[in-house]
This record gives structure tokens, C-alpha cells and sequence, in this order.
């Protein structure tokens, strides 16, 4: 392994709470209540792919780049006071210098940049920071985000580990060909099944092992 390729919600920063209320009050308002059944769909979708499913959940007909509008507009606020996930910040200082490092996230550029400038991705990445909207919004299982961010590194899929939180994410890693490590900031280990390695803290990932 010679790459590190990090997801980013539920990954790197602790965001999932933000999505969830936002999500929450969006569905509320169009008299629909959100669940955890719902929101275990969304995780790794593009903000348009996404909206669509929240809508065919409910039977809510809408424009879903409109939807995602308004989803992206009511947790943008939120993001401004995330953190980053307790222990990335130790394991990614054992890592940067050691492995080629990125983040490759299916967040819209809106919200990257509220990161950006809330936590310093950019500068912590030297500006490798990769989103959906590179790859045509491609999904996750969509292996086209990861192999994106593995050429703009100019590795090879077989020597990329990929951090994932979401069922989506690790099935992405594995068509990318590439290693994964799940980790249950997000959703529960049964859900995570395929993943080389299954964590529940950075703390646990070893890497002469993978």
C-alpha cells in the first residue's frame, strides 16, 4: 500500500448528525418523517442521486436538483462548527508523509469548502481533495470517485486503501479494486460486511496488517 484514499462524512468529520436534522426538517415539512432505515440508503449517494431516493421513499415529486438545493442550504450552517472524527487527527499525522494522502467524497463543492475553510482540509491534503462533482456526480458503488482520485495520485487501485463509514463506500472500494477499512462512526459492523478490515476508532487501524 502506497495511498491512502479518505472519505469524508463520518470519516473525517463528524457530520452525520448535521445531515440527519437537516434531512429531518426538509421531510417534515413536505409531512414525511426521516429514519435511520432512510438514511443508511443516502450515505455515499451524490447530493442529486440521493435527493431522488429521498423523494421515491416518500412519493414526494419535486426537481431534484432543486432538492438538493435546499438540503445543501439548510445544513451548510451546520458545517461551520463540524469536527473532525476523535483520532483521525492522530492517525493522519502517523500517515502524511508516509502514504500518498487524499479525500474523495460524494459531498457537493459547497460543502467541501465550508470544510475547507472550518478545518484546513485543503492545506492538510496539499489540495487533493476529490468530490462527485469531478466524476459527472457518479454514486457510490460507482468505483469512478476512487479511480479518479487514484489517478490524479498516479497510483495504482491495487496499492489504495480506502476509508469508508458507509455500506455504499466499501462496495465502491471493492469494484475499484482497492483495500478497504470501515470504520462504525456511521452504521453498525453487519452493514459493513465486505470491507478488509472493520474498526471502531482510528486507533484500531493497523496497517503492517492490511
Amino acid at each position: 500500500l502506497d495511498t491512502i484514499v479518505f472519505d469524508m462524512d463520518g470519516v473525517i468529520i463528524d457530520s452525520e448528525p448535521a445531515w440527519r436534522k437537516a434531512d429531518a426538517s426538509l421531510l417534515k415539512s413536505h409531512g414525511a418523517v426521516f429514519n435511520d432505515e432512510l438514511f443508511d440508503s443516502l450515505l455515499g449517494k451524490s447530493m442529486v442521486e440521493s435527493s431522488k431516493i429521498m423523494m421515491e421513499w416518500f412519493g414526494i415529486t419535486a426537481d431534484a436538483n432543486e432538492w438538493a438545493k435546499e438540503r445543501v442550504r439548510l445544513v451548510k450552517g451546520a458545517y461551520e462548527e463540524v469536527k473532525f472524527v476523535t483520532g483521525f487527527e492522530m492517525f493522519y499525522s502517523k500517515v502524511s508523509g508516509k502514504y500518498k494522502t487524499c479525500v474523495a467524497t460524494s459531498s457537493p463543492p459547497e460543502i467541501v469548502d465550508v470544510v475547507g475553510r472550518t478545518l484546513g482540509l485543503f492545506e492538510l491534503f496539499e489540495g487533493n481533495v476529490f468530490s462527485a462533482s469531478m466524476v459527472n456526480n457518479a454514486s457510490k458503488p460507482d468505483p469512478a470517485l476512487f479511480l479518479y482520485a487514484a489517478k490524479k495520485l498516479k497510483s495504482k487501485p491495487s496499492t489504495c486503501l480506502v476509508v469508508e463509514d458507509a455500506p455504499n463506500g466499501v462496495l465502491a472500494a471493492r469494484n475499484a479494486k482497492m483495500k478497504c477499512v470501515a470504520i462504525t462512526t456511521s452504521v453498525s459492523r453487519e452493514k459493513l460486511a465486505g470491507a478488509d478490515l472493520i474498526v471502531d476508532s482510528f486507533g484500531e487501524i493497523n496497517l503492517a496488517l492490511l
